[in-house]
């Protein structure tokens, strides 16, 4: 068949929407399948066994909808999907994330967008939160992780928390700090957290971090990604998600998991499906509920191995084949 994949953005832009979309592309094609990506992001073409288009005029929108058989639009792109209101084609969205704002709410725009996935085929939600907070008739098919980049290493891990995102305060970095601070006076010995990533909070944080009195514990490592992330990932031995927001889903909390780390991460959203029972919940927004679930774990062996044997099973959900797969079989029930 010919998929055509529908992403605002797309390599070399960096996103959990961008690497789902070339996750998908990769395994269409290696499935047999012919595939075209339309997207707005610039960028080379030479390293991909597929076409993309790029930031296409009305004429080649209309041309390249019109070439394939089922069109995946990951996430609502409306200014690139509106030719398919003329158009015959199957078509899914993929529902990434929600739609209005958790402080403002709905939009004209958002309102735009329900009608459309109203409109669509069928409609995917990557977690059980998006489906029943934005189209409850949504089928579930989560995003995939990169098997082929993070594995356990089998490496020993001498450091103990390590933290991967942007450093923004939806994130709840600052809790990771403040947790050190609380873990050192329970315990009377000092534990060390690693904090990957960049973002306009980061000056902040390492403000934070000095008034505490943590400098020789955390260590900001800046950006890092593929093979020297999973063997960083490697080093440690729980990742903390403790978003302050409600996550749609988590594919950094599927990285850690598959890096051989023990996740840990905010409850009441789309991370929970991420860890399943490989990993941890505690309140979101709640430091103390953060540092009592850590605390069962600390120095606990039987929790912390059966945590870890649950790891395998769990990931075989999650590669990038069954994803494709899944998300393939939505659109032959079309």
């Amino acid at each position: 068949m010919k998929i055509l994949l529908i992403s605002h953005g797309f390599s070399p832009d960096i996103g959990g929407i961008e690497t789902h979309t070339q996750t998908l592309a990769q395994h269409f094609v290696e499935l047999g399948h012919e595939v075209k990506v339309m997207t707005w992001s610039l960028g080379k073409n030479d390293f991909f066994d597929y076409d993309i288009v790029r930031k296409p005029s009305v004429s080649t929108r209309f041309k390249v909808i019109s070439w394939s058989d089922w069109v995946i639009e990951n996430n609502p792109t409306l200014r690139l999907s509106w030719p398919l209101c003329f158009l015959n084609k199957k078509n899914i969205v993929i529902l990434q994330t929600w739609l209005g704002k958790e402080k403002t709410g709905f939009n004209w725009v958002d309102y735009l967008k329900k009608k459309w996935l109203e409109k669509a085929s069928d409609v995917i939600a990557i977690s059980k939160v998006i489906q029943n907070d934005v189209f409850s008739s949504a089928k579930i098919v989560p995003n995939a992780y990169n098997a082929s980049i993070f594995k356990n290493l089998g490496i020993s891990r001498m450091r103990d928390f390590v933290f991967l995102g942007r450093l923004v305060s939806d994130k709840g970095v600052d809790m990771t700090i403040q947790l050190m601070e609380l873990l050192n006076q329970e315990y009377n010995r000092k534990f060390c957290l690693t904090i990957i990533g960049s973002g306009p909070e980061k000056n902040k944080l390492m403000e934070l971090t000095a008034k505490k009195g943590l400098e020789d514990q955390i260590v900001f490592l800046g950006s890092v990604k593929d093979k020297r992330l999973n063997e960083e990932l490697n080093r440690h031995k729980f990742l903390l998600v403790p978003s302050r927001w409600r996550e749609p889903f988590g594919i950094v909390a599927l990285e850690g998991i598959a890096s051989g780390c023990i996740p840990i991460v905010s409850d009441d959203s789309g991370l929970v499906d991420a860890v399943g029972e490989a990993g941890i919940t505690f309140k979101r927004n709640d430091l103390y509920s953060l540092f009592n679930e850590v605390a069962q774990l600390i120095d606990n062996t039987s929790a912390v191995d059966k945590l870890q044997k649950a790891a395998e099973k769990h990931l075989q959900s999650f590669t990038g084949k069954e994803i494709a797969l899944k998300t393939l079989k939505v659109l032959e029930g079309i």
